[in-house]
């Protein structure tokens, strides 16, 4: 693979020392963002979070680009998983209690969800290299199998009991109709009350 000469000038910190695990090229990226009141987007967020603010206000943004020479390191490439356009959508956020940014655990999940569609399709393809199908099924169901086990036996719950949600279907419902209220009202679907 081609080497390409990286400039330190502007990076918040070293590079790794380690070898390379993946590439990827992000291209005509656009950073367009929009103050919001705080209070607007606080009660959005998941709890334990609240909203970062610069100059006293929240803010929303809007990152659109698309990436290119997305590469695992040591697995041929995937055909039509080379590049692909990408949108996220984003706020900045504060862990409430000890104030540190969300922005590094967000960057972690959004790296789990990027390398997963890349991940499925060549994990599918070695199984399907031993067998059809049916051993692909087989497969899928016992990772199914042992993720259920290692989640009952294997994670202890870390949230105390009084501050559980509802998980009942009466819970799961009065949920969805606070959600459905919720909705901007100049939406066809939004409902008032």
């Amino acid at each position: 693979m081609r080497e390409f000469k990286v400039r330190l000038s502007n990076s918040p910190r070293p590079l790794p020392t380690g070898r390379w695990a993946m590439t990827q090229r992000w291209n005509d990226l656009l950073f367009a963002h929009w103050p919001v009141p705080a209070s607007s987007i606080g009660h959005l967020l998941p709890e334990g979070l609240q909203p970062d603010t610069y100059d006293g206000s929240a803010w929303i943004g809007v990152v659109p680009f698309w990436m290119d020479r997305i590469k695992l390191r040591g697995v041929p490439t995937i055909p039509g998983v080379r590049g692909f356009p990408e949108l996220n959508l984003r706020t900045y956020v504060r862990d409430q209690y000890t104030g540190a940014p969300a922005a590094q655990l967000m960057s972690l999940l959004m790296l789990v969800f990027s390398i997963s569609p890349i991940l499925a399709p060549l994990s599918g393809s070695a199984v399907i290299a031993f067998g059809d199908w049916r051993l692909l099924f087989w497969v899928m169901a016992g990772v199914g199998a042992l993720s259920l086990l290692l989640l009952v036996f294997g994670l202890r719950e870390t949230r105390p009991k009084s501050a559980r949600l509802d998980s009942s279907l009466g819970g799961a419902v009065r949920a969805y109709w606070t959600l459905l209220r919720d909705v901007s009202p100049s939406l066809p679907w939004g409902l008032s009350g």
